[in-house]
């Protein structure tokens, strides 16, 4: 499965939603008009970005995220709120992580 979001789009995630990755990604935002993933209202924290398995491919470019919790997907907490694991391959260029409590980037598992 892939899933494109390409400049100016921003996504909101309520409490308690994460996005999980397990196929490809690909978040192309520009200098512009990069690619926002925040929470639906300040203070509310999301649950991050968990990228799983080998078969997942992500690339972000202009990318700016922020106001996540430790990423957490089907009864498993990552450290970081951008979690990478399972020998998952990403690229990430002119990003920005931003307002975290806990670790953001987690690639231990990547």
């Amino acid at each position: 499965m892939v899933l494109s979001i390409g400049p100016g789009v921003t996504v909101s995630f309520a409490a308690g939603v994460s996005l999980s990755v397990q196929g490809t990604l690909t978040v192309l935002g520009t200098s512009e008009k990069p690619v926002r993933f925040q929470p639906d209202s300040p203070g509310n924290a999301w649950d991050g970005v968990a990228i799983v398995g080998a078969e997942a491919v992500a690339t972000f470019e202009h990318f700016d995220m922020t106001g996540s919790g430790p990423a957490k997907v089907g009864g498993t907490t990552y450290l970081g709120a951008f979690s990478i694991a399972g020998r998952a391959k990403v690229n990430l260029r002119h990003c920005r992580f931003h307002e975290f409590a806990n670790p953001v980037i987690d690639s231990a598992g990547g």
